[in-house]
C-alpha cells in the first residue's frame, strides 16, 4: 500500500512528493524538466541550444484552446511583448488589455505572474521580472518584424513564459493545465522507458 495519496495532478498513485506535494514519477519528473530549463534561463549566461530549441517548439500553444488558463499566459505575453519589442521600462496596469480576462480576476494573474517571475508590480505599475529582463536581453537588437529569426525569439518567449505559468499553476493549485503538462508527461515517461540507457539526455526535446 502507497504511503502517498493520489497524485495531485493525473490522480494516479502517487511514489514521492515534490515540495510537499504528492505526485507520481511522471509528474514529479515533468516538474524537475520544468525546473531545469526555468534554472537555464534565470541563471545561465548561456542558454543550451536544446533548451531553446524546446521552447520554440512549445510556443503558445497549451494555452491557445485553454480558456481557464489563457488569461495568465496572453496577459504574459502581452506584458513582456510591450517590453523586449516596445522597449518600455514600465507599464501602468490599466493600460494591459489582457487582465480583463472574464475568467480569472487581475490580481490573481498579476500573482501568478509574479510567482513565474515574469513581473513585478505595484497599485499602479508593472516592472519586468526577472525571468522577463533575460528574455529581454536575449537578442531582439536589428530584428525586423518579418525576419525568421524575429519569430523565432517570439516563439522561445512565449514558450517559456508557458512553462513559468505551468510550473506555478501546478504549484500553487491553482488548476492542472492538462495540456501543457501533458507534453512534459511524454517526455517523461521516455525518460522512465530508458532510465538504463546512459544516452538519453535528462531532458528530452
Amino acid at each position: 500500500m502507497s504511503l502517498y495519496p493520489k497524485c495531485r495532478f493525473c490522480k494516479t498513485e502517487a511514489e514521492t512528493d515534490y515540495m510537499g506535494i504528492a505526485v507520481c514519477k511522471r509528474c514529479e519528473l515533468s516538474l524537475f524538466q520544468m525546473d531545469e530549463i526555468l534554472n537555464a534561463y534565470l541563471n545561465e549566461r548561456e542558454i543550451p541550444d536544446w533548451i531553446i530549441n524546446g521552447a520554440i517548439e512549445l510556443g503558445s500553444w497549451p494555452y491557445n484552446t485553454n480558456t481557464r488558463g489563457s488569461g495568465y499566459f496572453h496577459t504574459a505575453d502581452e506584458i513582456v511583448s510591450i517590453f523586449a519589442i516596445d522597449k518600455e521600462e514600465i507599464i501602468p496596469i490599466e493600460d494591459i488589455i489582457e487582465t480583463r480576462s472574464p475568467v480569472q480576476p487581475e490580481k490573481k494573474i498579476l500573482e501568478i505572474l509574479k510567482e513565474s517571475y515574469i513581473i513585478e508590480y505595484d497599485e499602479a505599475y508593472i516592472y519586468p521580472g526577472k525571468l522577463s529582463n533575460k528574455l529581454i536581453e536575449s537578442r531582439w537588437e536589428g530584428l525586423e518584424l518579418n525576419d525568421k529569426k524575429f519569430s523565432r525569439h517570439l516563439d522561445e518567449m512565449r514558450g517559456i513564459i508557458s512553462i513559468s505559468i505551468t510550473k506555478n499553476l501546478l504549484v500553487k493549485g491553482s488548476f492542472v493545465p492538462q495540456k501543457a503538462l501533458a507534453i512534459f508527461k511524454l517526455l517523461s515517461q521516455i525518460l522512465i522507458n530508458n532510465e538504463d540507457n546512459e544516452q538519453i539526455n535528462p531532458i528530452i526535446y
